[in-house]
């Protein structure tokens, strides 16, 4: 073991969640668990961001996934980060 190397880098390198390039990629890394999970709770998910603009499906299973499942802090989450839609008045 490297006198640099402790007990929390590896604890560390646990929770990074990997750089994905697709939602695919994504859904092959959960296991079969996650996934029915997710897939329980990502329909819900995106009704409630139908009025916001900006969000993609992966961003938002990615913030399902790190927040456990849980749909209110991911909502909460989300909702900040992303704009809400606006009603825009074209005055000509």
């Amino acid at each position: 073991m490297s006198k640099y190397y402790d007990e929390d880098d590896a604890i560390d390198y646990e929770e990074d969640i990997p750089d994905f390039q697709d939602e695919d990629e994504f859904d092959d890394y959960l296991n079969d668990e996650e996934y029915e999970l997710l897939n329980q709770i990502f329909p819900t998910a995106k009704s409630e961001l139908e009025e916001y603009q900006g969000w993609d499906n992966l961003t938002v299973k990615k913030a399902l996934f790190e927040h456990n499942f849980d749909l209110t802090s991911a909502m909460i989450e989300l909702k900040r980060k992303f704009k809400k839609k606006g009603m825009y008045i074209l005055l000509f």
